[in-house]
């Protein structure tokens, strides 16, 4: 069954044309939601990804990008440092691969960050720590996540699915609770702009969460408004 759907990844991805696929290099099962305590090494993750990524690509037709993104749950690619991407890129034989930088997912790891400004410092020591592997930082998921007060307040529940009878019981509370953690809220500190001195990448995607189309334009405003004029005409609505 794994095999099939994963065989399928690449068909479906040459069939709709796609220059590029994500793939999140990181695994937690719903036991772990709350506490992060997975017993499992982030070197196990990459290896089982690297496989996998093994197993689907050989003789396939496409032949665009495969982008790994990180996540922000321990012993999964977090983008701690160079290690993980470089024993990845080792063990991945796909000659085409390169890196999602996802800022919200960055900003979940650390649970000491309670302003933008802070956030940003820590994205931009993330980014300058991975040394040369920060070239292959082909995409952004621009997108900014404040909830550490809220993991801190529920990183030690003793029986976060109580009552919960079924699977997919816990996987909604599962669901709701990391909805928490990841906000996709945009960026409003114009210091984010600093990122684009440490990368120059080809794809930059607006990743929010929002409820109606006003919210959702609401967003895109204010964080075109923080990269200003870098990147649009923000009198005449053109890009940059």
């Amino acid at each position: 069954m794994a095999k099939c759907h994963t065989l399928l990844f690449p068909a479906l991805a040459h069939k709709f044309g796609c220059e590029y696929v994500v793939f999140h290099i990181s695994q937690c099962e719903l036991e772990y939601v709350y506490d992060w305590n997975v017993p499992w090494s982030w070197q196990e993750t990459v290896d089982l990804f690297a496989e996998m990524v093994n197993e689907f690509t050989p003789g396939t037709p496409y032949s665009g990008k495969i982008l790994f993104e990180n996540l922000w749950w321990p012993s999964g690619m977090t983008l701690d440092g160079p290690d993980e991407i470089e024993r990845l890129m080792e063990k991945v034989d796909y000659p085409n691969c390169g890196i999602v930088l996802d800022t919200g997912h960055v900003l979940n790891r650390n649970q000491s960050i309670s302003c933008e400004a802070e956030g940003i410092a820590y994205i931009l020591e993330t980014v300058e720590n991975l040394g040369q592997f920060r070239s292959l930082i082909n995409g952004v998921h621009l997108t900014c996540s404040l909830s550490a007060d809220y993991v801190n307040r529920t990183r030690h529940v003793q029986d976060p699915f109580q009552g919960a009878e079924t699977f997919w019981d816990r996987f909604i509370i599962a669901h709701k609770h990391v909805c928490q953690i990841d906000r996709h809220d945009p960026f409003e500190d114009p210091g984010i702009l600093r990122l684009f001195d440490l990368i120059s990448p080809e794809i930059m995607v607006f990743e929010f969460s929002y409820r109606d189309m006003e919210e959702w334009q609401d967003k895109v405003d204010r964080q075109k408004k923080a990269l200003g004029d870098r990147f649009w005409d923000l009198n005449g609505g053109g890009a940059g």
